[in-house]
């Protein structure tokens, strides 16, 4: 199979891979739409080269790997090198970077940031008020 784009895979190739996904899965109360064939063979293209990619361009590898042909491993690494692909990916991975990772559960998480202003806006002060959102909330 290719690995470069969806639409270079050989017709057999594809009706082969069909035949063993329809025979391998149960499908419930439906079945696989040609669409949603298509668009799961492309993610799994995607995350072929991405693996590619990880293990092999970046450890400074440049020859071919085995099961790849080499027009499609020329054509890729083409591509990886280009300065608007690596300008992009670098937006890409810094864009990852800067999404906060923020806990649901312990200490640091979302549930004890709730608790703390939850508890906080209760306790009443001596005016019988609460202190809550940045104001006073007569009781």
């Amino acid at each position: 199979m290719a690995i470069v784009k969806v639409g270079e895979q050989n017709a057999m190739d594809m009706a082969k891979l069909r035949r063993v996904m329809d025979t391998e899965f149960e499908y419930l109360h439906h079945e696989l739409s040609d669409q949603g064939f298509r668009d799961c063979v492309r993610r799994f293209m995607k995350s072929e080269r991405s693996r590619l990619k990880k293990r092999w361009i970046m450890h400074g590898h440049t020859m071919c790997p085995m099961g790849v042909e080499t027009s499609q491993w020329d054509t890729l690494v083409a591509y990886w090198s280009e300065c608007a692909t690596k300008k992009r990916t670098d937006q890409l991975t810094g864009a990852r970077g800067a999404v906060m990772k923020v806990s649901k559960y312990g200490r640091g998480g979302e549930a004890m940031a709730e608790h703390k202003l939850v508890t906080h806006c209760l306790q009443p002060t001596m005016f019988w008020d609460v202190w809550c959102n940045g104001q006073f909330v007569l009781q």
